[in-house]
């Protein structure tokens, strides 16, 4: 006891010092409450024990739950004996418990999507729920809110069917009651006298007799045929087989919607493509800037088809598909990015097997400046900060597509000896895996093109290299401004109650500081309405609403706008520098086209961003939302007339998102033939109108 407390002095020594008194008598409280603990010798080799004991084993030989056996199971093991938690863990305890807190994180791909629980209505329901989706829409959520307008939409239709459904009922028993005219129907029994032989043989002479010699109770007639009150002489009666064969048809009909209500889940019956599939819930804004999969790509690409023109070269510009916001949140971990529909994952998989096929490695060939780490599709379920989706590389498969097959039918792929095809992207993942999804269906179906090469551009405006025309070494200075300008906008102009609903959103979905509305909206789309996800909600029930989404939007279209039109000149030289470059690749196109064989086609495709679209509306006054939803595209098609029309014969097509505005081009506007714009128009305008948009005379004054 003596060394012991000797001990205990020379441990406590640094906690009270020079103070013996206090010492001692700390050491003889603790031998008196018995709190003294030594290490025990290790016995055995186990690190999850002091005394290297394993735990006790399990004498349970059952499959059965512990609990059923009689056993429990324990997760403290040797931590359930309060002197040994005092002791601490050692290094290999420590690496079990940190293990086990890794253990409790998701994996990226958690949780699994499970069909049968994400089953999505059949084409029966969708048809009759449609009328009353619409007069909630229109009438329920607009007068009544959406608490009360949603308990009216669940509860009258389920009160209209219960009234239906009785209604029936009484009429089938009312009038359609089993008789001697017909054998279905419900049947009413009644109670019934018990009368003895001599009763019946004196109320019915023989009666009793004749019935012991039928097998028949009644003559084989209906019970209720000599209770009839009509046609009492008509003769013998028949079995009414037209009256069963119709109410066998309506019980075969009944049954067999019942079959599709409760046991056929949609995709049986088709792809989410169909009419049927399309969720009426969402409104047409979050459809536009999000292009969910299951509506189809439209518009008039392709569309002019005139018997002295020929389409001669198109230049397709298009922003990337959808992608995760580009700033990080507070909670990092965010929704799931797997495709929505379990037919896109399986379009999504095999994809991937396309890409890492050999035939199409051979096809595509990548400019060695791309890095290496660089994939060719995004993961199939993951969510990284500014990278784009799974379902962002189907919508470039979808627009290949749709951009091949109409101009197939123009006949732009008829001779592919005779086609220049160029392929750009900005050095960017998400740039860059678009431009592949789009190659994977818009070239690489043509089977007698060899390869396309995948060229890489430093700028997001396809100014190619540092010692073209369009360089601008001031480019990265002028676009911070243009930032900066942004957000004096946001601050200065937004009305107060709108900058504080904005700044209290972004608090809502994680956002350190909100400096401009499109940040919050580029946040709220990557990670809430384009992943069809519930909209977040504060714990004083202030939640994310549609009408916040739209104001959002429309406040940042307005910012963009007086940018573009009322600031100063930064963000218009942004513009001009922008559109010079994709400009001048526009008009060494027509160049070319003049200078090169009647049969020659020139092809020209440009993966980019929303900026780079933006610069290209801004210039040449086209109309449309800002900035441009995912996988927008802007084409330039070159149409060549047989014969010389004002000493022109190569003519442009603007088209944006599928619309024809080549008339809203501010220099097209009068010199239009057919709805086409001379291309000498586009000529002199890259070279002379583009720059006084900005008061600049040239590139290098603001460069």
């Amino acid at each position: 006891m003596s060394d012991t407390c000797a001990k205990f002095k020379e441990n406590l020594s640094i906690a009270f010092g020079s103070l013996p008194l206090l010492r001692s008598i700390y050491c003889l409280q603790t031998l008196a409450m018995g709190t003294s603990y030594s290490l025990p010798k290790k016995t055995g080799p186990s690190p999850f024990t002091r005394s290297g004991e394993p735990p006790v084993k399990l004498t349970q030989v059952s499959e059965k739950p512990g609990h059923r056996t009689h056993e429990l199971m324990s997760l403290q093991l040797h931590m359930a004996d309060e002197r040994q938690r005092m002791a601490g863990l050692s290094p290999a305890e420590r690496e079990w418990r940190a293990k086990w807190l890794k253990d409790q994180h998701l994996h990226p791909d958690e949780p699994v999507h499970v069909d049968a629980v994400h089953r999505q209505l059949n084409p029966v329901r969708v048809l009759y729920r449609k009328p009353w989706d619409v007069l909630y829409r229109r009438f329920l959520n607009p007068t009544f809110g959406p608490f009360y307008g949603l308990a009216i939409r669940a509860f009258v239709p389920k009160l209209l069917m219960g009234l239906i459904l009785v209604q029936a009922l009484y009429y089938q028993t009312k009038y359609n009651a089993r008789n001697w005219q017909r054998y279905t129907g419900f049947t009413v029994f009644t109670e019934r006298d018990i009368r003895s032989a001599d009763q019946i043989e004196k109320d019915h002479p023989g009666l009793l007799a004749k019935g012991l010699d039928q097998n028949d109770k009644f003559d084989y007639f209906d019970p209720t045929y000599f209770n009839r009150d009509s046609l009492l002489n008509i003769g013998e009666p028949v079995e009414s087989d037209g009256e069963m064969r119709k109410e066998k048809c309506l019980l075969c009909a009944l049954f067999s919607i019942l079959f599709l209500y409760y046991l056929v889940p949609f995709e049986w019956l088709g792809p989410r493509h169909g009419k049927f599939f399309v969720h009426p819930e969402r409104p047409a804004m979050l459809i536009e800037r999000c292009q969910y999969l299951e509506h189809p790509v439209k518009g008039k690409e392709g569309d002019f088809y005139k018997t002295e023109w020929k389409l001669r070269g198109v230049m397709i510009v298009f922003r990337h598909g959808e992608r995760s916001p580009l700033i990080e949140l507070k909670n990092s971990y965010g929704p799931n990015c797997s495709p929505y529909f379990d037919i896109d994952r399986r379009a999504f998989a095999s994809y991937t097997q396309l890409l890492a096929s050999d035939k199409f490695r051979e096809f595509l060939i990548v400019d060695p400046i791309f890095p290496r780490n660089f994939s060719w599709h995004p993961h199939s379920s993951k969510c990284e900060y500014g990278h784009m989706t799974a379902e962002g590389a189907l919508q470039l498969l979808k627009l290949g597509s749709y951009l091949h097959e109409k101009y197939k039918l123009q006949g732009l792929f008829d001779d592919l000896n005779t086609i220049d095809v160029t392929l750009s992207s900005s050095m960017y993942s998400r740039t860059f895996q678009s431009a592949i999804a789009f190659t994977s269906t818009f070239f690489y179906v043509l089977d007698d093109l060899k390869n396309v090469h995948l060229k890489a551009s430093n700028t997001t405006h396809f100014c190619l290299n540092d010692h073209a025309p369009c360089y601008c070494p001031s480019y990265d200075k002028i676009r911070k401004l243009s930032e900066m300008e942004r957000i004096k906008e946001f601050h200065t102009r937004t009305e107060p109650r709108l900058k504080q609903r904005i700044k209290s959103l972004g608090e809502m979905v994680g956002m350190e500081k909100v400096e401009h509305p499109l940040q919050l909206f580029d946040v709220i789309l990557g990670r809430y309405a384009c992943r069809r996800s519930p909209f977040p909600c504060q714990a004083d029930g202030d939640c994310l609403t549609l009408n916040d989404i739209m104001e959002v939007a429309d406040e940042s279209a307005t910012i963009a706008k007086r940018m573009a039109t009322e600031s100063s000149k930064i963000t218009k030289s942004m513009n001009v520098i922008e559109a010079y470059a994709l400009f001048n690749h526009l008009s060494i196109m027509i160049q070319n086209l003049k200078g090169r064989k009647v049969n020659s086609k020139i092809v020209k495709v440009l993966s980019g961003h929303d900026i780079t679209l933006e610069a290209l509306v801004n210039t040449l006054n086209l109309t449309d939302r800002i900035p441009p939803h995912y996988s927008s595209r802007i084409v330039f098609e070159l149409f060549e007339s047989s014969a010389h029309i004002s000493g022109e014969n190569l003519f442009v097509r603007v088209l944006f998102n599928g619309l024809d505005q080549t008339s809203n081009v501010n220099f097209c506007s009068e010199s239009l033939i057919h709805g086409l714009c001379p291309a000498s128009k586009f000529e002199s305008f890259a070279s002379n109108g583009l720059f006084p948009l900005a008061s600049l005379s040239d590139l290098k004054e603001i460069c």
